[in-house]
């Protein structure tokens, strides 16, 4: 995660939420070509990655 990366979510003038910008830009793909978005690729590789879910994101 990049250094400005808070734990904390910020809140606009109203008080809602305000989302942070992503810092997972890249693409796991079969061959490891470009994603959907132009964007560089990994390939694909049994036990290297793994997902994590947060379900208490709004």
């Amino acid at each position: 995660m990049g250094a400005d990366w808070q734990p904390v979510q910020a809140r606009d003038e109203k008080g809602g939420f305000v989302h942070q910008t992503s810092s997972f830009h890249n693409w796991v793909t079969p061959e490891g070509s470009l994603g959907p978005t132009g964007e560089g690729g990994f390939a694909a590789e049994a036990g290297r990655y793994h997902l994590y879910v947060a379900l208490i994101c709004p």
